[in-house]
């Protein structure tokens, strides 16, 4: 089933390595310019929705 040459437990091992080497590129935080725009992103969307508050709160007097 596996590749000629290869062991059952090399097949194993690439499989771990390969879980493992995933694993380290999610648990790494993302690069600060791409936290800062999400950020910046965030605090727009904020911003909008306070407005839209502010915005009904004048229409309901």
């Amino acid at each position: 089933m596996g590749e000629l040459g290869v062991t059952e437990e090399e097949l194993y091992l690439r499989r771990i390595r390969k879980v493992v080497e995933v694993s380290i590129k999610l648990l790494q935080p993302p690069p600060s310019s791409c936290f800062s725009k999400n950020k910046s992103q965030n605090l727009n969307q904020k911003r909008e929705g306070e407005r839209e508050r502010e915005h009904s709160r004048w229409e309901m007097r």
